[in-house]
């Protein structure tokens, strides 16, 4: 699901973000307690020298995923409304693993943007964060960019060959959109600082 507010409500829109991030933050927490022991969570943060427009339209254009994102071979969008946006999303390790699923999208602009998998053929569930906030310095050309990831598999087989690969993907994966945003926008206007990364598995 994708929701764009209009940059004059910035307020409001950073409420939204706010308590949007916390609804999926206690989804993670619900599926910690039920499914605990085949989930793995990944977050990280960094400051990095583009503004949050800059980073989150980089990661708001899915249907170039296939084109940076590691190891993505198909980003195809196939629901686009004015509020709306999915995809349909592979992710190739081949020969081993070849994952296919429905990613569902929301957006509010330039704060945050947050992604479900909704097809339950393959995960128990797949979210992922992110969220652009103001530097402490309030730099307008840089943010703090915070990226979560939570995903378990419902086959313990899918479960077990996946970890082996979408632990080092998750890895790449805020680096591969930081270098998207500087091929877009050129240099970034200060060197990146890597604030935290944490792993946890379940």
């Amino acid at each position: 699901m994708l929701q764009i507010l209009p940059k004059n409500q910035a307020s409001l829109s950073q409420l939204c973000a706010i308590n949007h991030v916390r609804h999926i933050q206690q989804g993670m927490a619900s599926n910690s307690a039920v499914k605990g022991k085949n989930e793995i969570v990944f977050s990280e943060k960094r400051v990095v020298g583009y503004s949050p427009e800059q980073m989150f339209k980089v990661v708001a254009d899915v249907e170039s995923y296939h084109k940076f994102v590691p190891y993505c071979r198909r980003s195809v969008v196939t629901l686009k409304k004015p509020n709306r946006l999915s995809a349909n999303l592979n992710v190739g390790f081949q020969p081993f693993l070849n994952l296919s699923y429905t990613s569902h999208v929301t957006l509010i602009e330039p704060y945050l943007i947050t992604a479900v998998c909704k097809d339950v053929k393959i995960f128990d569930h797949l979210k992922t964060v992110w969220k652009f906030s103001p530097t402490k310095d309030n730099d307008p050309k840089a943010c703090l960019i915070d990226f979560a990831v939570s995903f378990s598999f419902l086959s313990s087989s899918h479960s077990m060959v996946a970890r082996l690969f979408l632990d080092s993907v998750v890895r790449e994966n805020v680096k591969a959109f930081i270098d998207r945003t500087e091929q877009k926008c050129g240099p970034p206007s200060r060197e990146m600082k890597q604030k935290s990364v944490l792993v946890r598995k379940l």
